[in-house]
């Protein structure tokens, strides 16, 4: 799904490195059309957040926060691509607090002053054309095995893909029989 992702299944096995809990963090989302790369401007996106991180002998570990908790699936791995899907649909079910924004001229939204845990990213809607590219959990920090510290300010690039269907549909085709 995203680099961001796959950073964040680190948080679990690299608890001998230290981090703060109490710096805060933020999440940049940029929309770029798929193709042309050109900024994809009023997509709105739903934050909410997931989990806590806490620390123990073993390591790090998530729990989820209050509002996720009965969820009905265990947290596991984050790379599971049907866990985001699940938990944003229990969201709108349950009527789970959120932050929302839209992007910007550039394409950009930043939801920050984030406490450290994991958040869950639910695209609302999108641009006529394009197809809302699925949810996704983002964590705060994630860990940069290349430059082995901690990231606090994330960006992730959602999968922006064109609504191929929405263009058969409005593709309009003239033909003489000679």
């Amino acid at each position: 799904l995203f680099v961001a992702i796959a950073l964040c299944i680190t948080l679990f096995s690299l608890s001998s490195v230290a981090f703060s809990a109490k710096t805060k963090g933020s999440i940049t989302l940029t929309t770029l059309d798929k193709e042309t790369k050109e900024p994809i401007s009023d997509a709105v996106f739903r934050l909410y957040s997931l989990a806590s991180v806490y620390e123990n002998d073993d390591g790090f570990f998530f729990v989820y926060t209050d509002s996720f908790k009965d969820n009905g699936m265990d947290m596991g791995d984050f790379s599971d691509a049907y866990l985001p899907i699940h938990l944003a649909v229990y969201a709108a079910s349950e009527s789970v607090s959120y932050t929302e924004k839209s992007t910007d001229n550039t394409g950009r939204v930043i939801f920050d002053d984030l406490a450290v845990g994991a958040y869950l990213v639910v695209p609302v809607s999108i641009l006529e054309g394009y197809i809302n590219p699925n949810p996704f959990i983002v964590t705060v920090p994630a860990r940069d095995e290349v430059q082995d510290k901690w990231i606090y300010n994330i960006d992730a690039t959602p999968k922006i893909e064109i609504d191929k269907e929405e263009i058969l549909e409005k593709t309009y085709i003239s033909v003489k029989k000679h």
